[in-house]
């Protein structure tokens, strides 16, 4: 049986998101005026991203150490890959095509 770990509340930091939460409802809010169907994409982007918190959150990371170097050589693939895959134009200001198509 898996039981959570109370000494990873003492360790979180809810300052942050306290500081977080009120500019995501001020935003949300800003947003529902102009475009409300973009206010429904923030709302669901929102639930997604508080559930994968909540799954990374409870994770046992110090019983998958295997788990930690294997995230950064993925990270830095993907950061190779933007260099020899992807190509921008005007300034780098967005991506605009992919070059292996």
């Amino acid at each position: 049986m898996w039981r959570f770990d109370k000494r990873i509340l003492a360790q979180f930091d809810f300052f942050s998101i306290i500081l977080i939460i009120p500019l995501v409802i001020i935003s949300h809010f800003l947003i529902a005026e102009v475009v409300p169907a973009l206010a429904q994409k923030q709302t669901a982007y929102i639930a997604v991203s508080a559930l994968v918190f909540l799954f990374v959150f409870l994770l046992p990371i110090r019983r998958m150490s295997w788990l930690i170097p294997l995230i950064y050589w993925v990270n830095i693939a993907l950061l190779v890959a933007v260099e020899f895959f992807w190509s921008c134009s005007s300034g780098c200001t967005e991506m605009d095509r992919y070059t292996f198509y």
